[in-house]
């Protein structure tokens, strides 16, 4: 069987917001796509996935290292579909925002000999690091891999398609529940 037969049977629905792995992706992003394609079997045809998929709506708390001092702050992040915002509590409130990253064009960086708990986002024009960040554990940094690799990816489609009105540009509310019940009723179905 080659590629283009075994591609047409393994990777047959593969969502639009997914990407499949480059050459010059994380190991781990690699690992888990051959997983999900073959153990798990995601992609065949007749899959049917959830919307929002769940990469697309990650969150959870890691150490943010400092843009000026390189001093590591606990912070909860959460990615909600083209923006990773960090925040001080897990509430996700107007007043706990700390900042956010537009994900668009962005490059999603692991370093396994120097820290294998470290994920480094650049620019991917320029290379200038944007974010540091490190996670608690092994699996949870290839869990925050995963999401950003494919988050990105799919952002930079949205600007590319420049859906500007879309509701994925709109300010969330940010309170988890309500933006996925506004996000359900924008597009006319149950949460």
């Amino acid at each position: 069987m080659g590629n283009d037969k075994s591609n047409s049977v393994w990777e047959a629905s593969v969502p639009s917001g997914m990407r499949r792995p480059v050459a010059d992706a994380p190991d781990c992003i690699r690992r888990r796509w051959l997983r999900a394609k073959y153990d798990e079997q995601q992609f065949v045809d007749g899959n049917v996935h959830p919307s929002p998929l769940p990469h697309q709506q990650c969150a959870g708390w890691l150490l943010k290292q400092g843009n000026y001092l390189p001093t590591w702050r606990r912070r909860y992040f959460s990615i909600m579909y083209d923006r990773l915002y960090y925040f001080l509590d897990n509430t996700c409130s107007t007043a706990a925002l700390r900042g956010y990253f537009e994900l668009a064009n962005l490059t999603v960086h692991t370093d396994p000999d120097e820290d294998p708990l470290c994920v480094r986002l650049s620019n991917s024009h320029g290379g200038a690091r944007l974010l540091t960040v490190k996670a608690s554990s092994q699996q949870e940094a290839e869990k925050w891999v995963w999401a950003l690799y494919h988050c990105v990816y799919s952002a930079t489609q949205l600007g590319r398609r420049d859906l500007a009105t879309s509701f994925a540009r709109r300010r969330p509310s940010f309170k988890m529940g309500s933006l996925t019940q506004t996000a359900a009723a924008r597009r006319g179905s149950a949460p």
